[in-house]
């Protein structure tokens, strides 16, 4: 496993793992592209001093890629002491895997950071992972824990929600970046100090839905959830001034 170096008591969190299983068809440059977008070697293990850019901010980042061969005996020795430096700079992990109902996805230990576990059985559908979604927004509050499913046809499920590299695109810009050195965007389009939060707008947004989830609602009752998110985003901007 990718060990870290000593890490100060406040490091940034600018490090994103992903992990892959060593003994499957797939081939880690593919995926990393399809996720990230960035080309890596074959050999490539720790990919320094990358940008991730969107219309807010850039920020630097470096891409730590391991393998495992057992899940488990991987996460226990992730989850040891002797790693404990790599999962406080880490603002993200990325675990691929086939998902099923005993494989279920658990945050890691990890705090105010990120937690994606790729799926990549195609016959695994959409519907059952934005059920396991559900629960898992409810169960973490600090932590962002999904599933994805790698082989989407669709960027979109049926409550208009981005799903698979679409989805993992959006949990990475609104990643919090806890301690790094982010440069903010400035033109005319880009958000202000006075702007919500996006992480904000979808946090509350998934809160909603989980609340009326099992209710048939009619356009004006739609409206009036809508109404409601609003006021709790206004609400938490006036708290923060």
């Amino acid at each position: 496993m990718i060990k870290d170096e000593k890490a100060n008591p406040e490091p940034p969190k600018n490090k994103i793992l992903i992990v892959l299983p060593s003994d499957s068809d797939l081939d880690p440059k593919a995926i990393v592209f399809r996720l990230f977008g960035i080309k890596v070697g074959e050999d490539d293990r720790i990919v320094k001093n990358l940008v991730w850019k969107t219309k807010y901010y850039e920020v630097c980042f470096d891409l730590y890629i391991d393998e495992y061969v057992n899940w488990q005996v991987w996460f226990r020795e992730f989850s040891s002491e002797e790693f404990s430096d790599l999962r406080n700079v880490l603002a993200g992990l990325v675990v691929v895997n086939q998902y099923s109902p005993d494989f279920h996805p658990i945050s890691c230990g990890l705090e105010e950071a990120f937690v994606v576990w790729i799926n990549t059985d195609s016959k695994v559908s959409q519907d059952a992972l934005d059920e396991v979604n559900d629960q898992l927004l409810a169960q973490y509050q600090e932590t962002t824990v999904e599933v994805l499913n790698l082989h989407a046809k669709e960027t979109t499920n049926n409550y208009g929600e981005k799903i698979s590299c679409e989805r993992f695109r959006e949990l990475i810009d609104t990643c919090r970046w806890k301690n790094c050195q982010m440069k903010l965007q400035t033109n005319q389009d880009s958000a202000t100090s006075s702007d919500v939060p996006l992480e904000l707008v979808i946090h509350k947004m998934q809160q909603a839905r989980i609340r009326h989830q099992n209710l048939d609602l009619d356009e004006q009752e739609a409206m009036q959830i809508a109404e409601e998110v609003a006021n709790e985003l206004t609400r938490g901007e006036q708290n923060s001034l």
